[in-house]
């Protein structure tokens, strides 16, 4: 159990920084095109107006999940599961808001970039 937890921590780390990393390329490429400086509030409304458009929806489900970080369903479920991840319960269903789902990438990739440095 602690090996599969130790590699999903991995995987979510991994994940993470990937795709904080794709966001804020694109966006200081646009920025330093446009002259113009960005923010971190900026970018993390740019990310949730990008995937709220892409998949029509201001929360996202399992399904979803799988889809934006190319995990597997055990993984997320676990991920969902977990105490510091931002879910809200509808019924039986768990889902995450679009907001809080890219905020919460976005606070945790800058505290495993902290803690790395």
């Amino acid at each position: 159990m602690f090996s599969f937890l130790l590699a999903l921590l991995c995987s979510l780390l991994f994940l993470t920084k990937y795709i904080n990393m794709i966001i804020i390329k694109k966006y200081i490429i646009v920025g330093q095109m446009n002259n113009t400086n960005i923010n971190i509030n900026d970018l993390i409304q740019n990310e949730v107006n990008r995937i709220s458009l892409k998949y029509g929806k201001d929360f996202l489900d399992c399904e979803d999940l799988i889809k934006i970080t190319g995990l597997g369903r055990d993984n997320v479920r676990t991920l969902m599961r977990s105490k510091n991840f931002p879910t809200t319960k509808v019924g039986k269903r768990q889902v995450v808001s679009v907001l809080n789902f890219v905020t919460w990438l976005t606070i945790n990739n800058n505290k495993s970039e902290m803690q790395n440095d």
